[in-house]
């Protein structure tokens, strides 16, 4: 019976050995988890913050290039609006030797306003 009993304590013992073993494990093991999760976060936040200020800095520059743009065509709109109040009482009031003599000039002028007034790119 004793034996048994002293088999039984080394079996207990083993087994305690054993579960302190799978506990250090255990631990060792989430902390190797939370490591890997935070050098991959870290990571991840790195490259996210990088990749916004990118597309701040675009937005940026888009920005100022479109503000500029719309600038440009405000201050310009007012002539391309006479041009073309011109060109529309020309066409209504000219007979037909005045409108092919000057009607290419006007189609001229207004090609050129187009190319040099708007710089849209």
């Amino acid at each position: 019976m004793q034996e048994i009993q002293r088999s039984l304590h080394d079996g207990l013992v083993v087994l305690q050995s054993m579960l302190e073993d799978l506990k250090r494990g255990t631990t060792a093991e989430r902390e190797d988890i939370h490591a890997l999760y935070t050098s991959l976060y870290d990571a991840v936040r790195k490259r996210y913050e990088g990749t916004m200020r990118t597309i701040d800095g675009d937005f940026k520059t888009r920005n100022t290039k479109l503000s500029s743009q719309i600038k440009s065509v405000q201050l310009n709109l007012p002539l391309v609006q006479v041009h073309l109040m011109l060109s529309s009482i020309f066409a209504a009031k000219a007979n037909k030797h005045e409108f092919l003599g000057l009607s290419q000039y006007l189609v001229d002028r207004l090609a050129m306003l187009a190319r040099e007034v708007f710089p849209i790119k």
